[in-house]
């Protein structure tokens, strides 16, 4: 097996045991002394994103969802400052008064998860949350768990419904 090194002034090839440039760095190609200078400003950094949420969705799976260190085998509503059980347990025992909780929150949206299916609820269910100008988006429950983490992290003032 040959590598190919391609230098600008010709094509160099060498058996893997052969490494010449180790023991000389002078016998590198030319284009691989660049300066660092160079380098540095052309490199990607990643820097460690903070979420500022008090209330962080860490795993999701079918029938439980994990909060910080906790896990929650019930429905719940999340924002990234407050945490509740939300008493709906399907998407059939949603009522008007069943978003009475996220309406005092005052959240400028709203992710309802619907478990593990996608189910649009009726529209007079969730209406008169956009009356009092809350965006509501309909997903699956493991969709509003990724969203709401997205959301939160970017400090947004975000509620989610998740049912479990």
């Amino acid at each position: 097996i040959f590598h190919q090194i391609i230098s600008p002034n010709k094509l160099l090839h060498h058996t893997p045991n052969q490494h010449p440039h180790r023991s000389d760095p002078s016998l590198l190609p030319r284009f691989l002394k660049l300066p660092h200078s160079y380098i540095l400003p052309h490199m990607s950094t990643f820097e460690l994103d903070e979420n500022p949420a008090i209330y962080q969705i860490r795993s999701y799976q079918p029938g439980r969802i994990t909060v910080n260190d906790t896990l929650y085998t019930k429905s719940i509503l999340i924002t990234p400052k407050t945490l509740a059980e939300w008493c709906v347990s399907s998407i059939a025992r949603l009522s008007p008064e069943s978003f009475a909780p996220i309406i005092a929150l005052k959240p400028d949206i709203l992710l309802i998860g619907t478990g593990d299916q996608l189910t649009f609820p009726d529209i007079t269910l969730y209406g008169h949350l956009l009356n009092h100008g809350i965006g509501v988006e309909i997903m699956t429950t493991h969709a509003a768990c990724r969203t709401f983490s997205v959301l939160s992290s970017e400090d947004r003032n975000v509620a989610a419904a998740l049912i479990i």
